[in-house]
């Protein structure tokens, strides 16, 4: 598993800008499962820390996160940000989840949030990870399904356009952004029962932070996206023309790709 989008100072920004736009989905997914001091928790993908300290924060006084990361650069920002936020109850692993193993006490909760839409193989990721909850323990995955249900309004071909190209990109690449759908039949098959299963989605105009969030994606990485989805050069000026006119026009909205947190809990015997 590689990080598709790569570790740059611009990632970095629209990591930090995504965790403004979509960090309630998450937090009120916590709140869901009760997620509270003393639980020993798993965050996966941990990257710059964007779940791992908050998570950290809300298990004080008594629980902990691990955190796992693959990259370097961003693990020793996250360790950075741990300290300067004065939070010792994080534990730091800068490997790769094909090869993480974990000798200690299961965990409460294994959180993956935009993980799997980089990964091929989630049936056998998700294999590695089942045994190292707790009885009663949670899986919780927060992940694209029907990508292409992100649109325009009113339509754009030009935009239409972007998106099986974006897609096309992932999956050569290794990934797929139809992930959330599949998840329920391969948690069940691993022997977990799913118990929360539940969309998420904003909208907003050229001036709303979702129109934003999307287009800091976009405008970063369209030259990549073109490239692995066949775009002429006249299909990316449109879309970039496009993008721009919608931004000023009072009447467009964006509408984001559903987000669906997938739950599935251990059985507690």
């Amino acid at each position: 598993m590689s990080y598709l989008l790569g570790v740059s100072p611009q990632e970095i920004r629209r990591l930090e800008f995504q965790e403004k736009v979509w960090g309630w989905m998450t937090q009120n997914l916590l709140d869901r499962l009760g997620v509270r001091s003393p639980w020993r928790c798993l965050d996966v993908g941990a990257g710059i820390g964007c779940v791992t300290l908050p998570l950290a924060r809300r298990l004080k006084p008594k629980g902990e996160v691990v955190a796992l990361e693959q990259s370097a650069v961003y693990a020793d920002l996250l360790h950075d940000r741990a300290k300067k936020a004065d939070l010792k109850n994080i534990f730091l692993i800068n490997d790769r989840l094909e090869n993480f193993k974990w000798r200690g006490p299961g965990f409460d909760l294994i959180l993956c949030r935009w993980v799997f839409l980089f990964i091929k193989d989630i049936e056998s990721r998700l294999k590695r990870l089942v045994p190292m909850l707790s009885p009663g323990g949670y899986l919780a995955i927060e992940d694209y399904h029907d990508y292409r249900g992100m649109t325009f309004y009113p339509e754009s071909p030009a935009f239409e356009r972007v998106i099986p190209a974006a897609q096309k990109w992932f999956a050569k690449n290794g990934g797929g952004l139809d992930v959330a759908g599949r998840l329920p039949a391969i948690m069940a098959k691993l022997g977990l029962r799913v118990v929360d299963f539940r969309p998420n989605v904003q909208a907003g105009g050229g001036r709303s932070e979702v129109f934003r969030w999307a287009e800091l994606f976009f405008s970063h990485y369209i030259d990549s996206i073109a490239q692995a989805g066949n775009m002429t050069p006249r299909e990316v000026r449109d879309f970039k023309k496009t993008w721009l006119l919608r931004k000023k026009d009072p009447v467009s909205r964006f509408v984001s790709p559903i987000i669906f947190d997938v739950v599935g809990q251990k059985p507690r015997r």
